[in-house]
C-alpha cells in the first residue's frame, strides 16, 4: 500500500515517530496554491494501491486567486473533490482517509455539506502512524463515490438530512456506476430494503457496445416485475459527451434509451421509469417525454457547486422520486401497475367465455361476443387507457397548475368514453332489445359512459372517474363465470336514474352503484372506498342549492339517492341506511 500524505507539514522535517515506515510521499500543502496542489496529485493516479490521507484543514497559499484560506473551511474535502474528478474513470482505484483534532460529527455540524466524512476512513489527532498504517491496510469495505454522488449527499445533508419517503415501495437502479450511487441512496432512501442496485458491466465484451448481457444479475427479470418505480443511468454504455447534441435519431441509440424500450416492450411496460443522468439538455426531454419516460432529472457533476444549488438538487431528486412513493399520484400509480398485469393477462388468455368467442368470425349475429380481430381491438383500448392515464399523471404534475389549460375533464371523459366503446365491439347497442334483463350493458357502464359524452356532465368528471370505471371494466372482461351478464347490474332497477341533462350524473351514478348488492367485490376490496371518497369528493365540489333544486324535480332519483328529505333545506351529507353499508344524501 502506497500512502500519500496531503498535510500543511512535513512529517518528516517535523520529527514525526514514522517507525520505519514512512508515507510513499508527503505532499505539504503550506506555501503551494490549490490548484497547484491538485495538479501535483493528478500525478499519482497511476501509481499501485494508493491510498490518499488527506489533512481536513489544508490551507493553501492564495497565489494570483486572491483567495483566502483558513482551517476552517476544511479544504481537504475540496481537494478529495478534486481527487474523484482525476479518477472519474477508475472511481474503484480512488481510495481516501482523512485526518483531522475535531471530530467527524463535529466537522458535520460546521459544515452539513461535507456529510462524505462520514463514510471514509477517520482518525483522530494526534494519532500513531503505525496504527494508522495497519488499520488502512487491513480495510475492506472501502466506499466509492464520483463528484455527482457526492453532490447529492452534500445537497441531502445540507437540506436537513430529509429523506426521500419510499413508502414501502420496490425501487430499481440501474447504472453502470452503481457502487458510486449504493452508498448515497442508502443514505438518502428512508429505507435501503426498498432499492435493489442493477450494476451495467460497461467494459465486458463486446467493447464499446450496449448489450443486455451486461447486466449479468439473475434476479434482474424478477425485480424488474416486483418494480414500483426504476431509476436509470442514461448513459450506461457510453461517456457523456457535453459539448455535443444528439439529434432524436441519435438519442434512441443511446443506451438507457435502449434499455428502457426493452423493458417497455418484452418485461414490464407498467412499471414507471425515471431517468438519472448528467444531461440536463432540454431537448433530450423532450425526446424522452414523448417516448412515455415518466420523469428524468440530473445529476450534477460540476466539481464546485454552490451549497444553494446542491440542495435544490436534492429536493429535485427527491420531488421526483415521491411522485411515484407517496401521494394521490403514488397511489393511481400503484393501480396502474396492477391493471398493466391484468390486462397483460387478458392478451394472453384464449378460453371463450360471456365476451370472447374464440372464433375468427362472428357466425351468429345475436352472438355478441367478440371474435380474435374484435378482442385485439378490446385490448388496444385497455392498453391506450392506461397510458393516457399514465401521461395524465405526468403533465398533470408538471404542467398548467395555475393555467385556465389544466386538464381537470378532457382525459377523464375521453377514456371513459373510450371504455364504452367495447360495447361497440361486442355488438352492443342501447337499443331496447339489448337492454332487456338485469345485465351490466344497461346498468353502471353505459350509464358512465354517457355521463362522460354530455357536456353537462363532463365538467364534473375526474381522473378518479375514470380509473374506478377502468377498473371494472377490467373485472368485467376477467369475469369467467356463467353469470356475468348479471352482475353490475343495480338491485332490479332497470336503469341508473340521473336525469339526462343533469351536471350531477356522476354523483347519482356512484350512489347507486355504491349501494348495489350486485356490485362485485374483490379482496382486497381497495376500490369501494375510492367510490366512497369520490362520492365526497363531488358533493363536496358542488353547489347544494342547485342539487336541492334538481332533486326537488327529478322524484324517481331522489327516490333512489336520497335517505332522509327535508323540504327547504339546500345543506346535504351523507348518512347510512341501517346496517348494510348503503350510503344515501340526507338534507334533514
Amino acid at each position: 500500500m502506497n500512502i500519500i500524505v496531503v498535510d500543511n507539514l512535513d512529517w518528516k522535517n517535523e520529527g514525526a515517530d514514522l517507525g520505519g515506515n514512512p508515507p510513499f510521499d508527503i505532499v505539504n500543502v503550506s506555501g503551494k496554491t490549490f490548484d497547484a496542489t491538485v495538479e501535483y496529485l493528478a500525478g499519482s493516479k497511476g501509481f499501485d494501491d494508493v491510498v490518499y490521507l488527506i489533512n481536513v484543514h489544508c490551507v493553501f497559499a492564495s497565489g494570483d486567486t486572491k483567495k483566502k484560506y483558513d482551517f476552517q473551511q476544511q479544504n481537504g474535502v475540496t481537494v478529495y473533490r478534486h481527487l474523484l474528478k482525476i479518477y472519474e474513470d477508475i472511481q474503484e482505484k480512488l481510495k481516501v482517509a482523512f485526518f483531522s483534532p475535531i471530530t467527524v460529527e463535529n466537522l458535520v455540524k460546521l459544515k452539513p455539506e461535507n456529510a462524505v466524512l462520514e463514510h471514509h476512513s477517520f482518525f483522530s489527532v494526534p494519532f500513531n502512524w503505525n496504527n494508522c498504517v495497519a488499520e488502512l491496510q487491513a480495510k475492506t469495505g472501502w466506499k466509492y463515490f464520483n463528484n455527482a454522488s457526492e453532490n447529492l449527499l452534500s445537497g441531502w445533508s445540507f437540506n436537513g438530512r430529509s429523506k426521500i419517503n419510499t413508502n414501502g415501495k420496490n425501487i430499481v437502479v440501474i447504472d453502470d456506476q452503481v457502487k458510486e450511487w449504493k452508498t448515497v441512496f442508502n443514505a438518502i432512501f428512508d429505507n435501503p430494503k426498498s432499492q435493489y442496485y442493477v450494476s451495467y458491466q460497461k467494459n465486458e465484451a463486446p467493447n464499446n457496445e450496449f448489450s443486455l448481457d451486461k447486466i449479468k444479475d439473475t434476479n434482474f427479470k424478477t425485480k424488474i416485475h416486483q418494480a414500483d418505480l426504476i431509476i436509470s443511468d442514461f448513459y450506461l454504455q457510453e461517456s457523456h459527451e457535453t459539448d455535443t447534441w444528439k439529434t432524436f435519431a441519435q438519442l434512441e441509440d443511446v443506451s438507457g434509451y435502449r434499455l428502457y424500450k426493452h423493458i417497455k416492450e418484452n418485461m414490464n411496460g407498467g412499471i414507471p421509469m425515471l431517468i438519472h443522468s448528467s444531461s440536463s439538455k432540454i431537448r433530450y426531454y423532450q425526446f424522452l417525454d414523448r417516448s412515455g419516460i415518466d420523469d428524468w432529472t440530473a445529476k450534477d457533476a460540476r466539481l464546485d457547486v454552490p451549497n444553494s444549488q446542491k440542495q435544490f438538487n436534492y429536493e429535485c431528486i427527491k420531488n421526483s422520486i415521491e411522485r411515484f412513493t407517496v401521494g394521490d399520484h403514488a397511489e393511481i400509480y400503484e393501480h396502474l401497475k396492477d391493471f398493466w398485469r391484468r390486462i397483460e393477462k387478458l392478451k394472453n388468455f384464449n378460453t371463450a367465455n360471456w365476451w370472447y368467442s374464440k372464433e375468427d368470425n362472428r357466425k351468429d349475429e345475436n352472438d355478441k361476443r367478440a371474435t380474435k380481430t374484435e378482442k385485439q381491438h378490446i385490448i388496444d383500448i385497455l392498453t391506450d387507457a392506461y397510458f393516457a392515464i399514465r401521461a395524465y399523471l405526468k403533465r398533470e404534475d408538471l404542467f398548467a397548475k395555475s393555467f385556465s389549460s389544466k386538464d381537470n375533464n378532457f382525459t377523464a371523459s375521453a377514456i371513459i368514453s373510450n371504455l364504452g366503446n367495447t360495447y361497440e365491439l361486442l355488438g352492443y347497442s342501447q337499443k331496447s332489445a339489448d337492454l332487456t334483463g338485469l345485465n351490466l350493458h344497461l346498468r353502471f357502464f353505459f350509464a358512465t359512459r354517457n355521463a362522460a359524452s354530455h357536456y353537462a356532465s363532463y365538467r364534473y368528471l375526474s381522473i378518479e372517474d375514470a380509473l374506478i370505471y377502468f377498473h371494472y371494466w377490467l373485472l368485467a372482461l376477467e369475469d369467467t363465470e356463467t353469470n356475468a351478464l348479471t352482475k353490475f347490474a343495480i338491485n332490479g332497477q332497470f336503469h341508473i336514474e340521473q336525469p339526462e341533462k343533469s351536471k350531477f350524473r356522476m354523483l347519482y351514478i356512484w350512489i347507486q352503484f355504491y349501494n348495489s348488492s350486485n356490485r362485485p367485490k374483490t379482496t382486497p376490496e381497495k376500490f369501494e372506498k375510492r367510490i366512497d371518497e369520490r362520492m365526497r369528493e363531488i358533493l363536496k365540489g358542488i353547489s347544494h342549492a342547485e342539487l336541492y333544486t334538481e332533486l326537488h324535480i327529478e322524484g324517481a332519483t331522489r327516490g333512489q339517492v336520497v335517505l332522509n328529505w327535508t323540504e327547504g333545506n339546500q345543506s346535504f351529507n351523507f348518512v347510512s341506511e341501517g346496517r348494510n353499508g348503503k350510503l344515501k344524501l340526507s338534507n334533514a
